[in-house]
């Protein structure tokens, strides 16, 4: 029977149980750390996900919004401009609010303050060296307007100065000017004297009508803010 070996060999190892046993364990070894890391590299993206959600959130939504304008104080630097070009002081100094003194009939009341232009403005009213004077600021405060009453020659002697604080691109001979064209005019009654004048640059309208003790300036200028 030695001429035959093959017939009498031990059977190939790779036909026992435990070879596949141990290959069987051999693979769950691999396999394992392979899914192990697979919640670990979630949590991690999770983890990340979140902090990244909490830098955006904690950003001040603010933080890009433009700056709140003072308009009350702006009407109140504006009657104090005019008093120092004059090197006068304000006297009896009330702040309003031009849109709700329509509203109401109080005693700074103009028929313009109904338009909407004036629902977020704000006025002030003062007397300098004998005039009536109100200031007022709206639309968010790149529109100025100044109303001056009271006599003749004092409304006129304050008339420049004004001018100069709401449009300092006027000429003082334009000013005079409309100085003039409105004491030789025997109605009394000029717009637009300055606004349309070669010099100006931020008048958009004004006038001055009346006379005596009832003469009334007005200008409006639009300051570019």
């Amino acid at each position: 029977m030695e001429g035959f070996p093959g017939k009498h060999a031990k059977p190939s190892f790779i036909t026992k149980w435990w070879f596949w046993g141990i290959i069987a364990i051999a693979l769950v070894v691999a396999l394992v750390p392979s899914r192990s890391q697979s919640p670990s590299s979630e949590v991690s993206s999770a983890t990340a996900s979140a902090t990244t959600s909490a830098t955006v959130s904690t950003t001040p939504p603010s933080a890009n919004a433009s700056p709140t304008i003072d308009l009350s104080a702006q009407s109140q630097q504006l009657i104090s401009a005019i008093a120092a070009s004059t090197n006068a002081e304000v006297m009896g100094t009330e702040t309003f609010n031009p849109y709700e003194e329509h509203k109401q009939g109080g005693p700074h009341s103009r028929v313009e303050y109904r338009l909407d232009a004036y629902k977020e403005s704000a006025g002030v009213h003062g007397t300098i060296n004998g005039v009536s004077v109100d200031t007022v600021v709206y639309r968010n405060g790149k529109m100025q307007r100044v109303y001056l009453f009271g006599n003749e020659n004092d409304v006129m002697a304050l008339y420049p100065q004004v001018a100069k604080v709401l449009d300092p691109s006027l000429s003082d001979a334009d000013i005079t000017a409309a100085v003039t064209k409105y004491q030789t005019d025997e109605a009394k009654t000029q717009t637009d004297l300055l606004s349309l004048s070669d010099s100006h640059r931020l008048m958009q309208s004004d006038s001055i009508i009346g006379s005596g003790n009832d003469c009334e300036a007005f200008m409006d200028a639009n300051t570019g803010n």
